[in-house]
């Protein structure tokens, strides 16, 4: 494989890719018209993620003096982190795809993470998009991408 053609990846997962909406069921949820709701999110190769990496990382080292949290503390905090992290991937969502009180929800980082609160199974969905690099350039036919 050509190692120049890294820089090439990782801006083809600037682009993200649709993760179907699905209920606890894993019913995907359709609109009006019959498609399906979709949440886009960029690639763990893209240099969107990879900042959002960087930056946990900064804070994780700096916090490395803070206060000394519980095991329960680190734990929810970790995991209150990684949720923020996959929510500032969210590229878009099909417009309908979430509501609340009635309400469409718009595409944002506060509003994907409503989103992956109430609905779990979302968050990893997305998770398992990002890092499946196939998704964003299509398997080849004899099983070698490169």
């Amino acid at each position: 494989m050509e190692i120049a053609r890294g820089k090439e990846l990782a801006q083809a997962e600037e682009t993200g890719t649709d993760v179907p909406v699905v209920d606890e069921r894993g019913n995907v949820q359709k609109q009006e018209d019959g498609t399906p709701h979709t949440i886009t999110v960029v690639g763990s190769l893209s240099k969107r993620y990879q900042t959002i990496k960087a930056k946990n990382r900064g804070r994780a080292l700096n916090g490395a003096t803070a206060k000394t949290l519980t095991d329960e503390e680190a734990g929810q905090q970790s995991f209150n982190q990684q949720t923020e992290s996959v929510a500032e991937c969210v590229v878009r969502w099909t417009a309908g795809a979430f509501t609340e009180n009635g309400q469409p929800l718009e595409p944002s980082v506060a509003n994907a993470i409503k989103v992956f609160r109430a609905f779990p199974w979302m968050q990893g969905k997305c998770e398992t998009a990002m890092d499946d690099h196939a998704r964003f350039f299509g398997a080849s036919s004899n099983g070698s991408n490169g």
